[in-house]
């Protein structure tokens, strides 16, 4: 079995759905953007190695909204090769924000 089959195999337990539901109901918000989480919310693995996939600790995990979960998984994977990426991207949104809410010319 892939990794990719043992983490779809692994969201179908008891014990996954149980946790990400109990997560889920204790934290209440989009770790990224502090919303209220929607239905069909995610439970983020942090540790993302697959030998660490089954490891339940609540401290590598995070809720977040389906466009939350993308965005993460999209920056990390430039973010893990080059950790500038996040002051790039505070640029451009400090430059739209001047732009945009400061009626700046």
């Amino acid at each position: 079995m892939n990794f990719n089959e043992m983490k779809k195999e692994f969201r179908k337990t008891k014990t996954w759905k149980e946790f990400t539901k109990e997560l889920k109901e204790e934290r209440k918000v989009d770790a990224l953007t502090l919303q209220k989480l929607r239905k069909g919310s995610l439970t983020h693995h942090c540790d993302l190695r697959p030998e660490m996939y089954k490891d339940l600790n609540p401290f590598k995990f995070e809720t977040l909204n389906m466009k939350s979960h993308d965005v993460v998984h999209f920056i990390y994977n430039y973010y893990r090769k080059d950790k500038t990426v996040l002051k790039r991207l505070e640029t451009i949104l400090e430059k739209m924000y001047l732009f945009s809410e400061n009626n700046s010319q």
